[in-house]
């Protein structure tokens, strides 16, 4: 059974890897690379009996692979203009030589008009960068100093409860300003590619290592990382870190924690990427504790746009629904023992993207999800391919996302979504000449 599960998983992928290069003319895309990412990680669950880990039942896999084929199918019927599929084309497969000296003597001819025009659209990026990070930071900066104090305390677990589980009279101190900060990072590597200036990327760095300190986990790093490897892949553009005191500086935040909240590092990364199939197999084996006896029918999926509505609505006194992140919070928050019958492993919070699929509309709720999901991202990537910035970072945030969705579906969820898009339209305001205005 655990070989035929990772043969199936190996199928899809390489199903869906050649419809995407058939469809598409090229091999490398986000969607290929998270399908293998999905089944990679889904996969592990194989192994969980060298880790003592609950083995994951059939029921899983079945809606892990039904996820990922609806996904997958709606994402290649999805249409595409012909215009953008040129460029694509172009853009991954090389373009000829006379096309690219072309394309050198329009850069070279243009590069006067963009050097005149880049100050005022640098200053302006600059400025809005600057005032949204200095207040986010400043009521931010409260928790990253209790964090880091813990951390070299070595009382990291205590004091990670109490700032990253609190949610009451957190939402403009935490929730808000850490939003904010998510989105100067998108923007700032976005940026940063675009136009090679290291300042953006050093920024990004600092609030990349501001917020892993202060959740005490390595959410904010691998969302680092999925960025680039996403920037690098659609762009083919090599990351340009060298400066080694940088790396090193990454490497040590990863260590610390890591190894400040008492985890082995092999061990940690297998639960981190595939715990949460085993807390689902849990979650379905006690239904009625974790609300799947009664549907919410669409408020957890579709998130983005319940949740500010919820917000809204509850401001002007014409409603007392539960907002979707409540209800999350309330299933899963508390711990619960994922070991085998030989170890204890305490576990919470992610369950894959898949629980709140399941109690919107049971297990059609998955078929809606994916292609919810599907949808979204390839709409913004039709945006991305006639290099709209909005568009871009909006594509980039989606499928970034994308690749936690193996652990949760956080990144659609509350405010922050609603929060992220507002900031890069605030801060890209009056730019939207970029990338052809590009930032130097």
């Amino acid at each position: 059974m655990k070989l035929l599960i990772i043969f199936v998983y190996i199928l899809i992928s390489a199903v869906f890897t050649q419809a995407f290069k058939r469809k598409y003319d090229f091999l490398m895309n986000p969607h290929v690379l998270f399908t293998w990412f999905w089944s990679f990680c889904a996969s592990m669950t194989v192994t969980f009996d060298y880790f003592g880990i609950r083995p994951v039942g059939l029921q899983v896999h079945l809606y892990s692979v039904l996820f990922l084929v609806t996904f997958n199918l709606v994402s290649i019927i999805f249409p595409l203009k012909s215009k953008e599929m040129q460029e694509n084309e172009q853009q991954y497969n090389g373009i000829q030589d006379n096309e690219q000296d072309h394309e050198q003597q329009c850069n070279e001819m243009q590069e006067d008009e963009q050097q005149s025009n880049t100050t005022l659209i640098s200053r302006g990026i600059y400025l809005r960068i600057f005032l949204l990070e200095i207040v986010a930071l400043y009521f931010y900066s409260q928790y990253f100093f209790m964090s880091l104090t813990a951390l070299l305390a070595g009382d990291a677990a205590l004091i990670r409860s109490e700032i990253y589980f609190a949610e009451e009279d957190t939402f403009f101190t935490r929730l808000l300003p850490s939003a904010v900060l998510t989105a100067i990072t998108y923007v700032s590597l976005y940026l940063f590619y675009k136009s090679k200036n290291k300042l953006y990327l050093l920024n990004a760095i600092l609030i990349v290592t501001i917020q892993s300190i202060t959740s005490m986990g390595r959410g904010a790093l691998l969302s680092f990382i999925i960025i680039n490897v996403l920037l690098v892949v659609l762009d083919k553009h090599k990351l340009e870190l060298n400066s080694k005191p940088i790396l090193i500086g990454l490497f040590a935040v990863i260590v610390l924690t890591v190894f400040g909240r008492g985890a082995d590092f092999f061990s940690s990364v297998v639960v981190y990427f595939s715990g949460s199939f085993a807390f689902l197999d849990y979650i379905i084996n006690y239904p009625q504790d974790y609300g799947l006896d009664q549907y919410h029918y669409g408020l957890l999926t579709f998130s983005p746009i319940t949740e500010p509505l919820l917000y809204f609505l509850k401001a002007i006194g014409a409603t007392t629904e539960k907002i979707p992140s409540y209800w999350i919070n309330l299933y899963v928050q508390d711990f619960v023992d994922i070991g085998d019958s030989h170890h204890i492993l305490n576990f919470n919070n992610n369950t894959t993207t898949l629980l709140p699929f399941l109690l919107d509309f049971g297990a059609i709720g998955i078929i809606i999800g994916a292609s919810f999901l599907a949808i979204m991202s390839m709409f913004f990537y039709r945006g991305y391919l006639s290099d709209s910035p909005i568009d871009s970072l909006i594509y980039i945030y989606l499928v970034g996302g994308l690749f936690t969705t193996t652990m949760s579906y956080q990144f659609l969820m509350g405010v922050t979504p609603f929060v992220t898009i507002a900031c890069f339209y605030f801060i890209l305001k009056g730019s939207s000449l970029m990338p052809n205005n590009a930032v130097e």
